[in-house]
Order: structure tokens, then C-alpha cells, then sequence
């Protein structure tokens, strides 16, 4: 997993900062087809399992700024 991966090259004290796009919005359909034209691996998960995926990793520090189609997080581990 990426956040694991993260994790192990994170200097102490470094924050990880990442998009995750949401998946409720209208636009979704149409920014994952893009990304998959442009040969990228589309991965869609809801706010809820970030949430999830972000504890399982062990994030002790999150920040997060919503917009109108993605969510930036802003995150560490102590």
C-alpha cells in the first residue's frame, strides 16, 4: 500500500500531502476516464474508507481541505 511505503521514506517529522477525488461529485466518471487515457491506475474510494485507510496506516496527524471535486489531505505519523 502507498501509505506504508510512504511511511518508511517519511523523514521524522515530514507530512505526507495528497488529492483523493470524491466520489459523490458528478465529475468523477469523467476525471477517472481521463487519468485512465493518460495510462494511470484509477483507484475511487469514498471518504469513509480514507478515513479508514488513513487510521489502518497509522496516521496520528491529519488535516483536510475539501473543495468542489477533490479533498487534500495533509498528513504525518509521530
Amino acid at each position: 500500500m502507498v501509505l506504508e511505503a510512504v511511511r518508511q521514506v517519511l523523514k521524522p517529522g515530514g507530512v505526507f500531502v495528497f488529492d483523493a477525488i470524491d466520489t459523490t461529485t458528478d465529475l468523477v466518471d469523467d476525471w477517472a476516464l481521463l487519468e485512465m487515457y493518460l495510462g494511470l491506475e484509477v483507484e475511487l474510494e469514498s471518504a469513509a474508507a480514507w478515513k479508514q485507510l488513513l487510521k489502518d496506516a497509522g496516521v496520528t496527524k491529519t488535516k483536510r481541505k475539501e473543495s468542489e471535486l477533490f479533498t487534500l489531505y495533509r498528513v504525518s505519523w509521530d
